[in-house]
């Protein structure tokens, strides 16, 4: 066999591997620090990573000190970096599923804004839901991560006025069809860098890691923690100009029950302010 029939051969079964491998997206991830921290474990696991940051490698590397470094590291477990990548239109990016995305303390560019917030959760879930491995017969379909402080997350909230001062996450997810099926502590082993977009640190206070499942993927529905997740929300008009708030969150009960799903249903009013407007009520199905 020739040197350069043997590199052919060797480059296939390369590739063979690959495509038989877990894939892990990493999206936003500062200065490639997280990417970079769990690189060996991956590696050693057979999950193959791509870490991803929305700059352009020149501007990445003149804004983050360690940006070379965690490059390499990552790349030396054979491992992909790729810059300029939008985590909230991976369609532009990628064309095959992944495993597992996570988006770590995810924050759009300068000033905070919980609404520019929630409106980045809801583009990345949406993205993110499209290039997530589906769940079939033999296997689970794959999660998307991401890591939020308590306050963000909002699944803590002790009242509705603390719940919509929340990114609402779950809300979003479950716009694009997906279900918070785990959530704990997370605790950071790795350099906190990307404060406002600069090569500075930033201040967790009570972070935690939602994990997200496709809703079609049912051993997630029955083997997920069911005291967390919020199954769905929509919302009904009437032009009754009668409450039936509590008629309506009886009734919804009332099914659930009977089909014994475990869930619960929560009931809010929106509009009503004068005689002639009617009712909104906003639904909120959790699992319990």
């Amino acid at each position: 066999m020739t040197y350069t029939r043997f590199l052919e051969l060797e480059r296939r079964l390369f590739h063979i591997r690959r495509y038989n491998e877990e894939r892990m997206l990493v999206c936003g991830d500062g200065d490639f620090s997280f990417a970079a921290s769990i690189a060996s474990k991956m590696a050693e696991k057979g999950i193959h990573l791509t870490a991803t940051v929305l700059e352009s490698e020149t501007n990445h590397r003149e804004t983050y000190l360690d940006s070379e470094m965690n490059t390499e590291k990552i790349q030396k477990f054979g491992h992909d970096v790729r810059f300029m990548v939008d985590a909230t239109r991976l369609c532009e990016h990628f064309s095959s599923p992944f495993d597992k995305i996570q988006f770590n303390f995810p924050h759009i560019q300068g000033k905070s804004n919980i609404r520019y917030n929630r409106q980045l959760m809801n583009d990345f879930f949406t993205s993110a839901s499209r290039f997530l491995k589906k769940p079939n017969h033999e296997s689970k379909g794959g999660h998307i991560l991401t890591a939020l402080m308590s306050v963000q997350g909002g699944m803590h909230a002790e009242g509705m006025e603390e719940w919509k001062r929340s990114w609402m996450p779950a809300v979003y997810a479950a716009d694009a069809n997906l279900l918070l099926v785990n959530m704990e502590p997370f605790e950071p082993q790795y350099n906190l860098s990307s404060y406002r977009s600069r090569d500075d640190q930033f201040h967790l206070k009570n972070p935690f890691l939602y994990t997200f499942a496709s809703s079609n993927d049912k051993s997630e529905l029955f083997s997920s923690k069911k005291d967390i997740y919020l199954c769905c929300h929509f919302e009904i008009g009437l032009e009754s100009k009668l409450n039936l708030r509590s008629e309506i969150e009886d009734y919804l009960n009332d099914q659930l029950q009977y089909y014994n799903t475990g869930w619960l249903a929560e009931v809010y009013t929106r509009g009503g302010m004068n005689e002639c407007d009617s009712l909104f009520y906003k639904v909120f199905i959790y699992g319990v």
